[in-house]
């Protein structure tokens, strides 16, 4: 069986028509988000502070500053 070089036109042309099949898959995605703000309250106790400013926490706007993403569970198979 003798071998014969391609030039670059007809190698071209052969791989354009090779098609890879590929499986899909899915997962659920999770979007942590950390963001900055900075509230003042008044109250009669440090744990009282706290517990206001958490209270508080919904109603701030944040700057984001970085997040993260990590899978909620594994890659699942949805087709071949």
């Amino acid at each position: 069986m003798g071998f014969s070089l391609l030039d670059s036109s007809t190698l071209h042309n052969c791989t354009n028509q090779i098609k890879v099949i590929m499986a899909k898959y899915k997962a659920t995605v999770c979007r942590t988000a950390y963001g900055f703000t900075d509230i003042e309250v008044e109250a009669n106790s440090k744990e009282e502070a706290e517990k206001k400013i958490l209270d508080e926490a919904g109603d701030h706007l944040y700057s984001e500053k970085s997040s993260e993403f990590t899978l909620d569970s594994g890659a699942i198979k949805t087709e071949e």
